[in-house]
């Protein structure tokens, strides 16, 4: 579950995981974006095509909401599925398997699809090239992560 910047601090804001775990967990991802990238690299002998770009037209103003609610739909579904316990929390990965899916389906024409900063930056290190819209990239969900953090403390408080 702690695969993606924005759960890791998500699950930290509620209290799920610990800051310090939080904070490592987040270096380990951006490294292991960075390693994937190169290993795919060293893989293929052909140019790596794999960096997440703008695409039909989407500017960038657009491509960032995109991707901010698509990723805060990916978050929202993790927070009220796995780190809610109840009784259907064994059922949690089909749920978020299936909103995954919702997100890439809708945003990968337009954005890439990535939803994850890791995914985004592995290969931008790799190729040395960042585009000027990719500086947006870490800090594009924060904000509805944390309307959801305060919307999952209010459903805790009220149950």
């Amino acid at each position: 579950m702690l695969t993606r910047q924005q759960v890791t601090l998500a699950l930290c804001l509620i209290g799920a995981c610990k800051w310090v775990r939080g904070l490592l967990v987040f270096i380990g991802q951006i490294l292991g974006g960075i390693a994937a990238a190169g290993i795919v690299s060293c893989l293929f002998p052909s140019a790596m095509n794999v960096s997440t770009t703008l695409g039909g037209g989407t500017s960038i103003v657009r491509g960032l909401f995109i991707e901010m609610f698509l990723t805060a739909m990916l978050v929202f579904t993790i927070l009220m599925l796995a780190a809610e316990k109840h009784k259907g929390t064994f059922l949690a990965p089909i749920g978020i398997g299936l909103a995954l899916f919702i997100a890439e389906l809708t945003g990968v024409y337009f954005t890439g699809g990535s939803l994850n900063p890791a995914r985004s930056f592995g290969p931008c290190v790799v190729l040395g090239t960042f585009p000027g819209y990719r500086k947006c990239t870490p800090s594009r969900s924060e904000t509805p992560i944390c309307c959801f953090v305060l919307i999952f403390y209010l459903n805790s408080s009220f149950a």
